[in-house]
């Protein structure tokens, strides 16, 4: 206690100032959850939606397709064995010798 016998606190006036501003906090928060529960759920239909286009496209695309299956240009051979950088078919590369391996020598 002090010397004057006079006690300085906030009163009534704080005290109510205090909790209107606790409320409107917690409303708030309320609103900011709600927000955020609303565009969690737009972005997972969002993304459902391109997903379902993408396999439409994609179903789409197989079905213009005209040419036989495997006859695409790049399509590789029974061993994985494409065409080489000169045309030649069936070419082994990188063979045990001939200094591709990558890894250091210990």
């Amino acid at each position: 206690m002090n010397g004057t016998g006079v006690e300085i606190t906030a009163g009534l006036g704080g005290f109510l100032a205090v909790f209107f501003l606790a409320c409107v906090v917690i409303l708030l928060g309320f609103d900011l959850n709600k927000r955020l529960r609303r565009l969690n759920h737009q972005e997972e239909l969002r993304l459902e939606e391109e997903r379902l286009n993408q396999e439409r496209r994609a179903r789409e695309a197989g079905e213009g397709d005209t040419g036989a299956p495997g006859e695409s240009p790049t399509a590789e051979g029974p061993a994985g064995e494409g065409r080489g950088g000169d045309g030649r078919v069936g070419e082994v590369r990188g063979g045990a010798g001939d200094g591709a391996d990558d890894r250091p020598s210990s």
